[in-house]
């Protein structure tokens, strides 16, 4: 890969190395796009924008979900030299207007009742609104074209008509901006050249066979892993994208897919998790039985591996007939079969729910990184399996730990900066090139686990340090019934933890069901998360340890404000909006349905 290339330049490569492969299509089978086609289409909406006065130093807003529009507007908006950037559809409009104008937006490309929503009316700059309808490439354009184009379709065909050379674009230009999510203060607009993407994809390259594959993009797109593996990945490699518009089909459309590449986060691995395990119950019980054991025994097998003993030659050969009688085709089942390379990161992964998967087969690899980082700081390549940490660092770059624990990365594959915010560029990437991440780690040999975050850290009364990310993934690795958890214990004389229980797979497994209210009641459920509880406790130091905890009916989402878009908790909201609850627990009193005292 050249010095001077960027995500155009290897677009336009790739199209000329495979014109008439497959390039862009979507799960619903409404578009289906080769290379040649998806360069046709992108450089007319290209021209199209660049007669709109969109070009080098203009920023285009994008509200879109998964669909193969999304993909040539992003492409589009990078030939015609602009920056574009996505916006999460499930936002609240005032948030997403507001990041339109600290981005300086000259368009806002989307859906039209999400443009409507914006009510951008007083927007200071010069603002072009174009709609995307449901079926809009297939559309007809019709009109002639002139004016101000209000829909995709229209700009295309004014794009067909213009003439239109496409500007240089250089490498350190900015490629795209990542808004962070928010859950530490105001989002803050991360700039990420084509050079440092491309880094990225190139390292990706290394591990994994591009050429050919395919991968899916379900993920939001104002998210980096989209932007990387559902979008950039195709335009250098040539692999084929398949778009799912709804990410509850997900699970049912990976089989006719078959990616070769895929990443997912922590929560949509413990919903698979939990498929595979009724779909296990729902076999006959002689069957049922067998099967268990058989993940049991791979359990036991990869938990000897990891503590480094030997495994039983009789162990290992019940193992391998398993792999081939149950696991072959519990991955095929779920369409993962070909995936070279599965990726789990942006969150800790339950224990129970890595051990499930490597026990079948399906190996989940932590990666971790942050925006900052274009996505990837350290990681696990195929074959390295390792289920308490998130790899060593990329080649070509550095990660070490300051005298706090805080880890610092330098390379290539950083961002430039944030967006129009000197101050907090300046506090984030130090002047010896180190970008300060916020998160705090510990190496086991070359391989660096992360153990919380910087500004979380909480003191308890007696002065003593505790991640609170550590405590919480303690429980929630002790069992799938934890579906969230948030620990609160600062400048507290003893910590106490907000559960909110899988209220699904506790009637799976406990056979509980019912009106919430009446399952959080249940002495029964009282005992077993006593019980967890218990368990967790044994891992963490005696300061650590949970105390109280209360059970919460409602879980936490984005739209109830306790989840960022991409999933994270915010913690301030969750105190905030159960701050009576956490009094109750301090007093001792009795919380909802349930509250535990561990004191003894």
């Amino acid at each position: 890969m050249d010095s001077d290339d960027t995500l155009v330049s290897t677009f336009r490569s790739t199209v000329r190395a495979t014109p008439d492969a497959r390039a862009l299509r979507d799960s619903a089978g409404r578009i289906d796009l080769t290379w040649r086609e998806y360069q046709c289409i992108a450089d007319d909406l290209a021209a199209g924008l660049s007669s709109l006065g969109i070009g080098p130093g203009s920023t285009v807003a994008i509200l879109l979900g998964n669909r193969p529009e999304w993909q040539l507007i992003d492409t589009a908006s990078l030939i015609a030299g602009a920056t574009p950037f996505s916006l999460y559809i499930n936002a609240a409009p005032p948030q997403n207007a507001e990041l339109v104008r600290r981005a300086r937006a000259g368009v806002v490309i989307g859906e039209p009742a999400l443009l409507a929503a914006l009510r951008l009316e007083e927007y200071r700059h010069p603002l072009t609104f174009i709609e995307v309808g449901p079926s809009e490439l297939l559309d007809k354009p019709s009109g002639s074209g002139d004016g101000t184009p209000a829909t995709l379709s229209a700009l295309r065909q004014r794009g067909s008509r213009t003439p239109f050379t496409p500007p240089t674009v250089s490498p350190d230009s900015p490629a795209t901006l990542i808004y962070t999510s928010g859950t530490t203060g105001p989002p803050k607009g991360v700039e990420l050249s084509h050079r440092s993407l491309l880094f990225v994809i190139r390292f990706i390259g290394s591990v994994v066979s591009l050429s050919s594959g395919r991968t899916i993009s379900y993920l939001p797109h104002a998210h980096i892993v989209d932007r990387i593996i559902g979008h950039y990945v195709a335009l250098v490699s040539g692999s084929s994208v398949t778009t799912i518009a709804d990410h509850r089909t997900l699970f049912d459309a990976l089989p006719d897919i078959r990616p070769t590449l895929y990443t997912s986060v922590p929560r949509i691995w413990q919903r698979l998790h939990l498929r595979l395990l009724h779909e296990i119950d729902e076999e006959p019980p002689g069957l049922r039985e067998t099967i268990r054991t058989a993940v049991d025994d791979a359990c036991t097998a990869i938990e000897m591996r990891e503590a480094r003993l030997p495994i039983p030659p009789e162990l290992a050969t019940k193992v391998a007939i398993s792999d081939t009688d149950w696991f072959l085709p519990m991955r095929k089942s779920v369409g993962l079969d070909a995936a070279e390379w599965i990726i789990t990161g942006s969150a800790p992964l339950p224990r129970s729910t890595h051990l499930f998967f490597a026990a079948i087969g399906m190996p989940l690899h932590d990666l971790w990184g942050l925006s900052e980082t274009s996505g990837v700081a350290t990681f696990s390549a195929a074959g390295e399996h390792h289920l308490t940490t998130v790899g060593r660092a990329l080649p070509g770059t550095e990660v070490v730990l300051a005298d706090d624990g805080e880890v610092l990365i330098r390379g290539p594959h950083l961002a430039t900066g944030y967006r129009d915010d000197p101050v907090a560029t300046a506090a984030a990437f130090d002047a010896d090139g180190w970008f300060h991440s916020g998160d705090l780690g510990e190496w086991d040999a070359d391989r660096l686990r992360i153990v919380g975050r910087k500004r979380e850290l909480m003191i308890s009364a007696g002065g003593e340090n505790m991640s609170p990310s550590r405590i919480e993934d303690a429980l929630a690795s002790a069992s799938p019934l934890v579906s969230s958890v948030v620990v609160i214990g600062d400048q507290r004389p003893f910590n106490v933890a907000l559960i909110v229980p899988d209220l699904e797979r506790i009637g799976a497994d406990l056979g509980l069901s019912g009106p919430s209210a009446e399952v959080l009641a249940s002495d029964r459920l009282h005992e077993v998360f006593d019980t967890l509880v218990a368990s967790a406790n044994t891992q963490l130091a005696r300061h650590e340890r949970i105390r109280r905890f209360a059970l919460l009916a409602d879980p936490w989402t984005v739209e109830s404000g306790e989840l960022t878009p991409t999933l994270k908790i915010r913690r301030t909201v969750v105190q905030n909006k159960y701050g009576e609850t956490i009094d109750a627990l301090y007093a001792g009193d009795e919380v909802d349905f349930h509250l535990r005292d561990r004191s003894g």
